[in-house]
């Protein structure tokens, strides 16, 4: 593996080569387990985001969903967290936590105060889901990059 500041290149990543170049992993980062991980999340999507190159709009979005996927963790799941970002042919954010407990996608009601976050990452990204780990789950999301794409479908 090649490590050059918090941004590595697997072996395995170099074989997933795409107009960009080969694919590009920042992370995996520790995030601390408290509300402050959330704020925390969203500067780091911003600085990959931004030494990636990527339009201001796509980081946002991405740092919206990466939040709302950190707050999920926070509140629904178990230490460690981690977030790792991940850039290809598309960018692919993933928070993992302790918890083997799936994600739930629910219908939040007009007056609910929650419940809306996976609605969220659902509506504004790509495709999203989840894997089974050895230890806990990952929740990831994909955003679609191109000249021509502002990070959504």
């Amino acid at each position: 593996m090649i490590k050059m500041r918090d941004i590595s290149v697997d072996d395995q990543d170099l074989e997933d080569s795409t107009r960009f170049g080969p694919a590009v992993t920042a992370g995996p980062w520790a995030m601390p387990w408290s509300l402050t991980a959330c704020g925390l999340a969203r500067e780091m999507v911003s600085d990959a985001f931004a030494g990636w190159g990527l339009p201001r709009n796509t980081q946002c979005v991405a740092g919206l969903l990466v939040s709302e996927l950190v707050g999920n963790a926070l509140r629904h799941g178990r230490p460690p967290v981690r977030l790792t970002l991940r850039r290809a042919s598309d960018l692919r954010c993933l928070v993992s936590d302790g918890s083997p407990k799936p994600p739930q996608l629910i219908v939040a009601g007009p007056d609910d105060e929650c419940g809306r976050g996976l609605e969220l990452v659902a509506t504004l990204s790509a495709r999203w889901g989840w894997d089974q780990e050895r230890v806990g789950k990952s929740v990831w999301f994909d955003l679609r990059t191109g000249d021509d794409t502002e990070g959504t479908r």
